[in-house]
């Protein structure tokens, strides 16, 4: 026997949607993205990558699509090298693999994308290849609850790769121990000069 159908009253109906348009969604919270450093070397998953790549959505460990290349610049020319983000055994969990040139400034950028949003990592290297600074692009929001990570693009990439380009064409490359200066040589060839002074005179 069908029961009759029971109309809801307007203001049943508008407590409802209210009570819907409330509820905080199931997934709340913006992605981020983050480096472990050095990878371990007892991990055969992990080993000899440049670094370790964690993804998130908000806290929780997620698997998301990546992409990553290394941006570099040799002799005034801006270059890009592939690289691979090879999914570790626990979720959100990628090793970077690749290997950075010798010349030039190079960076590393890697994104993860989620639906409406993604996050992205950027890693500069020093000129011995080693990791120098690591840094996830970000704006705080709502008064500090949330970090929402804002990637940059080609141009702002462009622009941070020539300013280092820059700054290490003014250093002259005289093949001498980081930290010598002009200055230092010069004081060190009056020295040499006042003890041959000396010994002749002696």
């Amino acid at each position: 026997m069908l029961l009759p159908a029971r109309r809801l009253s307007p203001a049943l109906v508008m407590g409802l949607l209210a009570l819907a348009l409330s509820a905080p969604p199931a997934h709340a919270g913006p992605p981020w993205i983050s480096v472990e450093l050095p990878a371990n070397p007892h991990d055969p998953a992990t080993r000899g990558a440049l670094l370790v790549l964690h993804t998130y959505h908000h806290g929780t460990p997620v698997a998301q699509p990546i992409t990553c290349m290394l941006e570099g610049i040799v002799k005034g020319d801006r270059r890009s090298v592939a690289c691979q983000a090879v999914a570790a055994v626990r979720g959100g969990v990628y090793a970077i693999r690749g290997a950075v040139p010798t010349d030039g400034v190079w960076m590393l950028v890697v994104t993860s994308r989620e639906e409406h949003a993604s996050a992205q990592v950027l890693v500069d290297f020093s000129r011995d290849g080693q990791i120098a600074a690591v840094r996830v692009p970000a704006r705080s929001a709502e008064g500090g609850r949330w970090s929402i990570p804002t990637p940059v693009g080609p141009r702002e990439i462009d622009a941070m790769l020539r300013t280092r380009w820059s700054a290490l064409s003014r250093v002259p490359d005289t093949g001498l121990p980081a930290g010598t200066t002009l200055a230092g040589l010069g004081g060190a060839a009056l020295l040499a000069l006042v003890f041959a002074s000396r010994r002749r005179a002696g």
